[in-house]
């Protein structure tokens, strides 16, 4: 798998969220896509983290799955990154990150809401958590959590660390979660990332999630999702070279703008993907 991001901006405001169509200018399409009715999960451009779209997560009364998945090919250590906004807090515990063994079924690392509206950090020990926020998670706004596991030979020697943030900031809300001595089962590797809401949640309440990136060659958290824009003209047929470093591991957007001719809408591209059109006057 490499790193995998989504940023849902290749997205039809309303349109359903799928497996088939989250890739494109969205990013790197989803394993899978799972919204079980009357759950649902869309494309939409009330808010975003950045850029225009972000998946509009919508609980129905029962406890259904409605989330997104990411395979990887085997792994020993793993990072996973996600933008989340709440307008009102679960009153039940509610899943938003489970990070899994190469079985696909065996939880590894998970992040969680309890009851309180708090945090909770879970390792491979249980879901009661090893760690607690001391603080409920901030509302109308953009939260970014950052969970990261290296799992060990054995359930005393996993290094496990886990920031929350709001937004972009690199200065995390609380004292971030780090130990070397963590519980990640034995000799495990990470073969699966859902986000979003599991099974065991009933929380009907609408909330949003956006700029998800997944990685299994990370060697620590991934950091916001950075973006630079470089201003250059060139005639037509001309190469223009884009270099820059994200900050704290994030991930590098840029943005080339015609401004001259028949548009002057910002194009937005990765590396690999350059689909520019030809100027036209």
């Amino acid at each position: 798998m490499v790193a995998t991001n989504n940023s849902f901006d290749g997205g039809t405001n309303g349109v359903t969220i799928s497996a088939a169509n989250s890739g494109g200018a969205s990013g790197d399409a989803f394993t899978a896509v799972t919204v079980i009715s009357p759950d649902a999960m869309v494309f939409d451009n009330t808010r975003a983290a950045h850029g225009a779209m972000s998946a509009k997560l919508t609980g129905g009364s029962s406890a259904n799955m409605c989330s997104v998945t990411y395979d990887a090919t085997p792994a020993t250590a793993f990072a996973v990154r996600a933008y989340f906004y709440f307008t009102a807090l679960p009153t039940a515990d509610h899943w938003l990150i489970a990070m899994y063994a190469a079985d696909h079924t065996t939880r590894l690392l998970s992040m969680h809401i309890n009851g309180a509206g708090k945090l909770r950090l879970s390792d491979a020990s249980g879901t009661t958590g090893v760690w607690t926020a001391a603080a409920t998670m901030p509302v109308n706004q953009w939260v970014r959590i950052d969970l990261y596991g290296s799992c060990g030979s054995t359930t005393t020697n996993a290094t496990i660390k886990g920031g929350v943030y709001l937004g972009d900031s690199t200065t995390p809300i609380e004292t971030i979660y780090s130990t070397a001595v963590g519980n990640l089962g034995t000799a495990q590797q990470f073969g699966r990332v859902v986000i979003g809401k599991a099974s065991s949640s009933t929380f009907a309440t609408p909330y949003w999630v956006d700029d998800i990136k997944a990685d299994d060659t990370a060697t620590g958290l991934l950091g916001p999702f950075v973006t630079s824009t470089i201003t250059n003209s060139q005639t037509d047929g001309a190469i223009v070279t884009a270099t820059g470093t994200p900050a704290a591991g994030g991930t590098l957007a840029y943005s080339i703008a015609q401004t001259s001719g028949t548009t002057t809408t910002p194009l937005l591209i990765s590396t690999g993907k350059w689909a520019i059109p030809r100027h036209v006057t």
